[in-house]
């Protein structure tokens, strides 16, 4: 279902919802292979433009979430996944446009054995030159995950009456990028970027990466 009313202080609303099943017509009690899954997924979709300050803004909002039941209630076979986003998007007086976004996701496989959950930011700008001939991108985000799971056993490998959580991962990547696009003779356009990467995980270790990119690209 989706409505784009097409008019001011109205919003824009996008619903998808769907439900399967997935069965290769095996028994448990013959193999370990047998597959019988519910699955739903829906995805809801919110825009909104308005103007304040004298500037024009665009709101978005979006949630997806996931679900796999087993059929033969096997607990390690059920997985839960949900993503929520959102972003604002502002256009200037000036030939400039900035946004600003949040995401999060939550991961949880066999109803808590194991888990993984994240949250980023992001604050990107776009600034136009000659006619939109040129632009130039600057960008930083940081994302901040942790990853779980139930272990039956100590670090020595001796069996717990109560199972632990452990982490496998728990860290923090930083990303810097600079870069942008210049278009000449209409068809033709020149495309770059830098990225500066820093990776800092509590358990594995930390480390930096440097990404240079140039591609030239030819429209016919």
């Amino acid at each position: 279902f989706s409505y784009f009313p097409g008019k001011p202080l109205l919003p824009r609303l996008s619903i998808n919802w769907k439900q399967y099943t997935r069965s290769n017509g095996l028994d448990t009690s013959l193999t370990a292979s047998a597959v019988d899954y519910q699955n739903r997924d829906i995805a809801i979709q919110l825009g909104y433009d308005v103007e304040f300050a004298g500037l024009s803004h665009q709101l978005n909002f979006s949630r997806i979430a996931n679900n796999r039941m087993d059929g033969f209630d096997r607990r390690s076979a059920n997985l839960a996944n949900s993503i929520q986003m959102f972003s604002l998007r502002t256009n200037y007086q000036i030939p400039l446009t900035t946004i600003i976004s949040y995401a999060t996701n939550k991961n949880d496989a066999g109803e808590g054995m194991n888990g993984f959950q994240f949250q980023r930011f992001g604050a990107d700008g776009i600034y136009r030159l000659f006619d939109d001939k040129l632009k130039i991108k600057l960008g930083w985000s940081q994302t901040n995950a942790e990853g779980t799971y139930l272990s039956w056993v100590d670090e020595a490998g001796n069996p717990l009456t109560e199972p632990v959580e452990i982490k496998y991962t728990d860290y923090k990547r930083s990303v810097f990028k600079i870069g942008g696009n210049y278009r000449f003779f209409k068809k033709h356009e020149l495309l770059w970027d830098i990225n500066l990467i820093n990776f800092n995980d509590q358990v594995a270790g930390k480390y930096s990466n440097r990404l240079v990119r140039i591609r030239y690209q030819m429209k016919y």
